[in-house]
């Protein structure tokens, strides 16, 4: 093989390692985004498992004490509007969790094929 080729092919071959390498970081950093993320929707649901399950206790108790039929219907009222606020609330927060993972995993995929002067561009 001629001094010209083989340059050439080295150059080529050295090309190939550094997209693989350029892959396989933009892949390892879209892992680690939804690693993370999946961690903070765990973390957030276990939170709001664990309110939840303290108000409904609370709740509870309170239910025992009530004085008369209304005073439960009342009660039982109250805890079903707090429980509807809850989730709605936690719902939210999902979501915006979630729009949040979209914006990270584009992002890491974006700058797997633009540079960083293209991604400025692009934001």
């Amino acid at each position: 093989m001629s001094t010209t080729k083989k340059a050439a092919a080295e150059k080529v071959s050295n090309n190939l390692v550094a997209f693989d390498q350029e892959v396989f970081e933009s892949a390892l950093e879209m892992q680690m985004s939804f690693l993370e993320t999946a961690t903070r929707f765990a973390k957030e649901v276990t939170d709001f498992a664990a309110h939840r399950a303290e108000a409904n206790v609370a709740d509870f108790s309170r239910f025992a004490e009530a004085k008369s039929p209304p005073d439960l219907m009342r009660l039982h009222f109250e805890h079903m509007r707090a429980m509807y606020e809850d989730y709605a609330a936690e719902a939210n927060r999902l979501v915006g969790l979630a729009g949040e993972t979209f914006g990270e995993s584009s992002e890491a995929v974006r700058s797997t094929f633009l540079s960083k002067e293209e991604l400025k561009k692009a934001s």
